[in-house]
């Protein structure tokens, strides 16, 4: 026999959970407090990530198509490259690790403040290396104190080397040879430290190829999107630029090459038929 329930039951007295929060509120308040402190600590400390995008138009047309394909008439669209296409070749290997070598993305400058270190394209100083220096996977990192005009100090606690040099001059570690420059424009009285970092170009361009990022184009549109995130937002401005420029450019020289190659393709063919004709009036004579 089932018993009866009483709907009081079901009702929450408030009064004493309001004395159970009221017994414990340092329970509470302290969960509030560390709460706080870890997002506070969390945004001050952290490195912030910052979008830069661009928009590529691809034209397929025959105003942009190579000498070789209109002589062929090689115009229907089983022929031509997709969009997808297209937006592979952005993101390709060989196309990434040109534009990061162009721009020297293997060396690396970082602005050591009173909170935290941040990445930066723009540094108090400049080193000068050959690219030779850095395509091998030799990892390097040390720090740099501007002392005056003329002179710096060079830490690499990784070699206990702590050591006063002129701008200008030659420097090896390991298998790096490199001079330091001091950058002009930049405030001399603003002058932080700053940490420098070698990597290998290849890896440089690995994780830049992982970083892009693009949208799906609709449907009949040639225009898509490409977008990378950047601890600062102008190296990843002028990255996204060059990878523009790189396509653009490696694109108009294979037009240009495809176009000699066809041009040359025809003079041999021309040059055979004449051959050949030579070859008939001699045989009539």
């Amino acid at each position: 026999m089932e018993k009866n329930i009483n709907p009081l039951d079901n009702i929450i007295n408030f009064r004493d959970l309001f004395y159970k929060i009221l017994d414990n509120w340092y329970y509470f308040l302290l969960s509030i407090f560390l709460c706080l402190a870890f997002a506070f600590s969390y945004v001050r400390y952290s490195n912030e990530l910052f979008m830069s995008t661009t928009k590529v138009l691809i034209q397929k047309n025959s105003e942009n198509v190579s000498a070789s394909e209109i002589l062929y008439e090689n115009l229907n669209s089983s022929n031509e490259s997709s969009i997808k296409d297209e937006i592979n070749k952005f993101t390709s290997f060989p196309l990434v690790f040109q534009t990061v070598s162009d721009l020297r993305f293997d060396i690396s400058y970082y602005l050591v403040g009173n909170i935290k270190t941040s990445e930066t394209y723009i540094a108090p100083i400049k080193l000068i290396a050959d690219i030779e220096t850095t395509k091998k996977s030799t990892h390097l990192e040390f720090k740099i104190d501007v002392i005056n005009e003329d002179h710096f100090i060079l830490n690499c606690t990784s070699h206990i080397l702590d050591k006063k040099y002129n701008f200008g001059e030659e420097i090896i570690i390991d298998d790096k040879i490199f001079k330091v420059e001091l950058n002009e424009s930049y405030p001399f009285s603003l002058l932080p430290t700053t940490n420098v970092t070698f990597k290998s170009l290849e890896r440089v361009a690995k994780l830049y190829q992982s970083k892009i990022e693009y949208d799906n184009p609709e449907k009949e549109s040639n225009i898509f999107t490409l977008s990378i995130l950047e601890e600062d937002q102008r190296k990843g401005v002028i990255f996204l630029n060059k990878l523009v420029s790189n396509y653009i450019s490696n694109d108009l020289e294979y037009k240009k090459s495809s176009s000699l190659n066809t041009v040359l393709f025809i003079k041999d063919e021309i040059n055979a038929i004449e051959d050949s004709l030579s070859l008939i009036e001699i045989k009539l004579q």
